[in-house]
């Protein structure tokens, strides 16, 4: 497999180009990532869509809508080494969209579309957040937890994680098949497939797996940290797999959709904590969305009342969150124990006779 490494500088000839503004370039060359090296990746030409210009340049002050000339002037900005800009509509509808995710959505985001009117001519768009991630950042994005709460050492650098999302960005353009999560999961895989590229000859191949356990346990927790049932893939992926060789990622073992599963866990969650603390189901939602350690003992309880069969999609989800919750950061772990206390007394479900009661939201 291609690296996204500082190798060859020299501009992706035909038939794949890269179109982005010299401040991009400049900025991923700085942290160790060829711009180059992403067309060829692809497979298709790319063009990057950088937040931190559209936002500063291109949005209305104060706002974060799109000025009524931002797809002229980006495009205008974003062109390939030899001066051409990228070969689609300056109001191509993908092309608009990223321009405004890239300034109103924290995360990055991806999708091809034809150009020429030829559906085997694509383009790769790519929004890039305004403020470029850091390792820390991108750890907080994909876990949803504060920043306050993430472990003190971060594995990899700045370049190591970006290198990580872009290969995901990149396996949305490649891979349109199958369901959205099945397409969450080939991304992922895409991403530590290129961990195993850089790292795999490296003096440092211990990073390799640090990174790829921290990358496993945020989407772990992201699942349910921001409620992100469509990105729940973190028992679907595994960072210590030899070998992430292929495009099409869709083993047996992933779902049709995982996030029918991923629903239901919640709604159980939901329902059970409102039963037990008298909340209408709305204001127990919101409760346990602006409350994650409540939400981590609800589950917890449901998971030791055996509320998940042994074995299936639910159970695969749940004990991966449970597993993460304890192992990502002792500092967030520590707040997830602390809510506890807030735990409702009443439970609406007797425990399961084959197993020990305990405390809501306590015990093993």
């Amino acid at each position: 497999m291609a690296s996204i490494t500082t190798d060859k500088q020299t501009a992706a000839t035909a038939p794949a180009h890269l179109y982005a503004p010299v401040e991009t370039r400049t900025y991923l060359q700085n942290i160790g990532i060829n711009p180059e090296s992403l067309p060829r990746l692809a497979g298709m030409d790319v063009l990057l869509v950088d937040g931190t210009i559209v936002n500063r340049d291109m949005a209305d002050p104060g706002t974060s809508e799109l000025a009524d000339n931002a797809p002229k002037n980006y495009r205008a900005r974003a062109m390939d080494l030899e001066g051409a800009p990228a070969p689609l509509n300056n109001y191509s509808m993908r092309y608009v969209l990223a321009l405004e995710e890239s300034i109103q959505n924290p995360s990055p985001a991806a999708g091809s579309v034809e150009h020429d009117n030829n559906p085997d001519n694509k383009i790769c768009i790519i929004a890039l957040p305004e403020n470029h991630l850091s390792a820390r950042t991108a750890v907080g994005f994909l876990s949803g937890v504060p920043e306050s709460l993430l472990p003190d050492k971060i594995p990899g650098n700045d370049g190591d994680w970006m290198k990580m999302i872009l290969a995901h960005e990149i396996d949305h353009c490649i891979n349109t098949d199958g369901t959205n999560f099945q397409r969450e999961v080939s991304a992922d895989k895409a991403a530590l497939r290129q961990l195993q590229a850089e790292f795999q000859n490296s003096a440092t191949p211990e990073i390799r797996t640090e990174m790829g356990r921290m990358f496993e346990q945020s989407r772990a927790l992201g699942t349910f940290t921001k409620f992100n049932t469509d990105h729940s893939t973190g028992a679907f992926i595994d960072h210590t797999a030899a070998d992430h060789t292929q495009h099409d990622h869709f083993a047996m073992n992933v779902p049709y959709d995982v996030e029918i599963p991923a629903k239901a866990i919640v709604s159980k969650v939901v329902d059970h904590y409102a039963a037990a603390s008298g909340e209408t189901r709305s204001e127990a939602q919101n409760h346990l969305a602006e409350t994650p350690g409540l939400f981590y003992n609800t589950l917890k309880q449901l998971n030791h009342q055996g509320a998940f069969k042994e074995g299936d999609t639910q159970q695969a989800i749940a004990t991966e969150y449970l597993k993460a919750a304890e192992e990502f950061s002792p500092r967030y772990y520590e707040s997830l124990q602390k809510a506890a206390a807030q735990m409702p007394d009443a439970t609406p479900n007797a425990p399961d006779p084959q197993k020990p009661a305990i405390t809501p939201g306590m015990g093993a």
